[in-house]
């Protein structure tokens, strides 16, 4: 019994001076926590002094180098069909051409309201596969949407493969020749428009 008495007294004697060093840094941050609820405090110089003083760690920065780049800007917009393909939609009329000549496979089918401006809609379509009668009317009411019709109850669309949209030689920003196709008479469900912009993917 005497050993272990020795024992604990040992142990005890050596947690007082832990037990004084932690109650006194409880003081200086429960000192600290006053000062950073003073308005009138200077929020920076409080951080540095409390880093001085080892209350605080330093704060990080951020190694610049293993930030993520932004991805690049596309020149549409992405939506998805009620069966699923992807619809683009050209942003501008410079955008219009990179979509409609660049980003567009032939097999794609292509959309743009009829003699009026308005962005090109390309729908997404299989080579050797018909485009989905649905979708190519989530693609016609996009080409309403983005037009200066939107709004209107009932408008004309241009539907043609891609591989029939031709740029012209020197022609300005937009404006393409079609090879083929047939123009459709849209009766605008707006609700379909709601739904395709609610499911809109930015990209």
């Amino acid at each position: 019994d005497g050993i272990r008495d020795i024992g604990v007294t040992g142990v005890q004697t050596c947690a007082l001076p832990i037990l004084a060093r932690a109650a006194a840094r409880l003081e200086e941050l429960e000192a600290l926590r006053e000062r950073a609820e003073d308005p009138r405090e200077d929020a920076e110089a409080l951080d540095r002094d409390a880093v001085a003083r080892g209350l605080l760690d330093p704060q990080q920065v951020a190694d610049q180098r293993k930030r993520k780049a932004p991805e690049p800007r596309k020149p549409y917009l992405r939506f998805v069909g009620s069966r699923g393909s992807e619809i683009l939609v050209g942003r501008s009329a410079r955008d219009n051409d990179t979509l409609s000549i660049r980003i567009a496979r032939g097999s794609d089918t292509w959309l743009h309201t009829a003699d009026v401006p308005g962005s090109h809609v390309v729908l997404r379509t299989q080579k050797g596969q018909e485009p989905n009668g649905e979708e190519v009317l989530d693609a016609a009411h996009l080409a309403i949407h983005f037009s200066p019709v939107r709004g209107t109850d009932r408008a004309p669309v241009h539907v043609v493969a891609a591989k029939h949209v031709h740029k012209p030689k020197g022609a300005k920003p937009g404006l393409v020749n079609l090879s083929g196709g047939r123009i459709v008479e849209v009766r605008v469900q707006h609700e379909r428009i709601e739904a395709l912009l609610r499911g809109n993917q930015r990209a």
